[in-house]
């Protein structure tokens, strides 16, 4: 338990460390995009500072930055800027219980990103705000659209863990407790599988694995049945 704690810390501490560096190298390229007039470089930095700082526990400052960034992917008519924007704000809603403002967000960012490589993300903040309503069919609905997306273009969305953590936690809520635990297993399997791609090291597995809410969600529950 002792090990588990101590991985689990550092796994924390290094992912706070990659996010408050990411944070300054975000607000560098935000202040050059500014001085340059490239506003389209602007609006991404201001989407990307946005969830690093959800990432810190700065929910607010995250909606203030991703509010910014929409207003110029609409300026810009840059839908797929507009739409991330709008559905990462929402996931930072539901960390301040506007629970209304993440359904209005969520929402207006599907037809903004339909066909792209973005809805199945949308999709999943949709889910997200449905389990967070107790709609637990709506919310496997939007999973089921959110996988089929996933599976038919071959490409892992950008929110692949708060994806495949969403749907275990809906299912089981749903009362579907062997379907969640296979969902689980997979997802797992999954995930450890791209960990060992992108890490060179146990130790460094255990903190890929661990480093995000979402990933330690899949792996802090039964693989078992029983």
């Amino acid at each position: 338990a002792r090990q588990a704690m101590r991985v689990l810390a550092e796994a924390r501490r290094e992912q706070r460390e990659q996010v408050h560096s990411a944070r300054a190298r975000l607000t560098d390229v935000l202040a050059r995009s500014q001085r340059l007039g490239n506003r389209s470089s602007e609006g991404y930095a201001l989407h990307n500072l946005g969830v690093a700082l959800a990432r810190v526990g700065e929910p607010e400052a995250a909606i203030a930055h991703q509010t910014r960034a929409l207003d110029l992917g609409l300026t810009l008519r840059h839908g797929r800027l507009a739409g991330a924007a709008l559905y990462h704000r929402a996931f930072a809603k539901l960390i301040v219980h506007d629970l209304d403002g993440a359904r209005d967000d969520a929402e207006a960012a599907l037809p903004l990103v339909s066909g792209s490589t973005e809805e199945a993300s949308a999709l999943t903040a949709l889910a997200a705000v449905h389990a967070a309503f107790g709609e637990l069919q709506r919310g496997l609905a939007a999973v089921a659209r959110a996988r089929s997306l996933w599976e038919t273009s071959g490409q892992r969305p950008e929110l692949e863990a708060e994806l495949l953590a969403g749907e275990v936690e809906l299912l089981d809520r749903a009362g579907e407790h062997e379907r969640a635990r296979e969902r689980r297993i997979a997802a797992i399997a999954s995930l450890v599988a791209r960990a060992e791609a992108l890490t060179d090291t146990p130790e460094e597995r255990e903190v890929y694995l661990l480093g995000s809410p979402a990933r330690a969600r899949l792996l802090d529950g039964p693989t078992r049945a029983g």
